[in-house]
């Protein structure tokens, strides 16, 4: 348009140079930003029923209705996002040896553990409730025997809970990882106890030390490291009502961790120890040392004010017994392989039992959430589950 109105006027048009050639440079391609997956854990610690709890459990005519009754506060503290984990601390049959309540050392007799047993009801509870992993190596693994464990574990696996730590077809078999899958993650279950009270043979359970020493036990980490993008390994470990976990604990702790887990879930002591954020190869990991018990008949003669006697087992007596937690571990996984823990929480429960309020009642146990609990429960509980748990969890009301 310029150049007509210039011709227009009588002048001329020098020639235009000519235009130079574009050369296309290829863009770089962009690489794609790695997609965040999100894995939440939920764990819990031992659900390890005597004869006082089962009792209360049968009060209910229908066990299914009475083992979701003493469930109650648990099942409305997990969610259906998470990958739900407890210790399963007893058989579920009780009919191939009596159960004994067992008794502590005096001058007339050794010291006996307690023979537990429960009832294949309780599997399909655990399913309906919503857990995903139970772990069954633990020092009750054999109170049945061989058979009750063989039959406890095909209970788990017609309710369709997955079991780590124990076989019915060997220790090679029970050293393999449970995977699971959640929204693309794959989460490796590895489960072993330092303690076992009855031998059978027949069956597999990862017992760290004897059948499975700390070698193997980190052979199955590593494997677990190559097929999983998370690894949870669940120990049984420590001293009944130990208030802290002990040297020996660390350094498995550590050890697990250096093999390749990203949380560490210990049971045992039936009594809340810290939860801690330690150093790994990938950043960080979490290593709880006891979650204590998420239902039991444990702390019957407890009463709030009262110091316990120390006459009496501490089983009986006292309230860390009577102490649970769901803990909450959140995180976010990279495409590049690497885990960003995004939160540490835990909801405390606790557990009523009037054993002692009237001997005439019938027996009352089960699991609330600590802040449903009796007013003068929750102003002396909570301060000593905060102490024990330490300051790298935080602790949350139900609601939340």
């Amino acid at each position: 348009m310029l150049a007509a109105i210039v011709a227009g006027c009588g002048g001329s048009i020098e020639p235009s140079a000519p235009t130079p050639a574009i050369t296309e440079t290829p863009i770089a391609a962009v690489a794609p930003t790695p997609t965040a997956r999100r894995v939440v854990i939920s764990a819990a610690g031992d659900l390890v029923l005597n004869a006082l709890a089962m009792s209360s459990v049968r009060a209910h005519g229908d066990e299914a209705a009475g083992y979701r009754a003493l469930l109650d506060g648990y099942a409305r503290a997990v969610r259906d996002d998470e990958i739900v984990y407890l210790n399963l601390e007893m058989p579920l049959v009780d009919d191939v040896i009596p159960l004994e309540p067992g008794w502590a050392p005096s001058a007339t007799r050794e010291s006996r553990a307690p023979v537990l047993g429960g009832t294949i009801a309780l599997a399909g509870v655990l399913a309906s409730i919503g857990v995903d992993v139970v772990g069954v190596a633990n020092n009750h693994a054999y109170d049945q025997g061989y058979e009750g464990l063989r039959r406890t574990l095909a209970a788990l696996d017609d309710a369709r809970v997955a079991h780590a730590g124990t076989s019915s077809e060997g220790l090679e078999r029970a050293l393999e990882p449970v995977i699971l899958e959640r929204d693309g993650a794959r989460v490796a279950w590895i489960s072993a106890t330092v303690q076992l009270n009855r031998r059978a043979r027949g069956a597999g359970v990862i017992h760290l030390g004897r059948t499975s020493p700390i070698e193997r036990i980190e052979r199955a980490i590593r494997d677990a490291r190559a097929r999983a993008d998370v690894v949870v390994v669940a120990p049984h470990w420590g001293r009944d009502f130990a208030m802290r976990a002990d040297s020996e604990q660390r350094a498995l702790a550590r050890a697990f961790v250096d093999a390749g887990a990203d949380v560490v879930l210990g049971t045992g002591p039936h009594v809340l120890h810290e939860v801690a954020r330690v150093p790994s190869a990938r950043g960080e990991a979490i290593v709880a040392y006891s979650l204590g018990n998420v239902a039991s008949g444990m702390g019957r003669a407890y009463r709030v004010g009262h110091e316990p006697p120390e006459r009496v087992h501490p089983a009986n007596v006292r309230a860390e017994g009577r102490d649970g937690l769901v803990l909450r571990v959140a995180m976010t996984l990279d495409d590049d392989g690497a885990i960003t823990i995004e939160r540490v929480e835990g909801i405390p429960l606790w557990t009523e039992n009037d054993f002692l309020a009237d001997p005439d009642a019938v027996p009352h146990v089960r699991v609330v959430p600590l802040d449903e609990a009796a007013r003068e429960v929750r102003a002396e509980r909570e301060p000593a589950m905060r102490a024990a748990l330490g300051d790298a969890i935080e602790l949350v009301s139900i609601a939340r």
